[in-house]
Formats: C-alpha cells, structure tokens, sequence
C-alpha cells in the first residue's frame, strides 16, 4: 500500500511494560509518505484533533498532523 497526496499511512504501536501491552492512539510508524519517504519506518507522534481514517488496521494521517519523530 502507497500513500497518496499529502497522507502518511501509519501503522499503530504497541506500548507497555512487563505483561500489560496498550496500543497508543496517536503513536505509529510511518509504512509510506510520498511527499517525505524519509518518514518511512519512523515512529511518529500524530495529532488525533481530527477524526483519523482507518482501514485493515492501518492510519491514513495527514501529513500536517504529524507532530513529532521518535528518534
């Protein structure tokens, strides 16, 4: 799957210590960004102001929305 136009489509992160395992809501990383590929495999903070489409468990995020990298 490729991203389109100016959205980057993320896949959620799981987050969690010792035995509790929490998908984060506005956390993920970037599987394609046409407009800035070097997102891709990065794991991003995203603004979730706006309601976010979803499909097959994967964000289509526009790029605007992307707030922070996690290096």
């Amino acid at each position: 799957m490729k991203a389109k136009n100016d959205y980057v489509i993320v896949e959620a992160e799981m987050q969690g210590s010792g035995t509790i395992m929490m998908k984060e809501n506005n956390v993920g990383r970037v599987l394609s960004c046409s407009i800035e590929p070097e997102l891709e495999g990065k794991l991003v903070i995203f603004s979730t102001e706006k309601k976010i489409q979803e499909y097959d468990g994967k964000k289509f995020v526009p790029l605007k929305f992307i707030m922070a990298v996690i290096e």
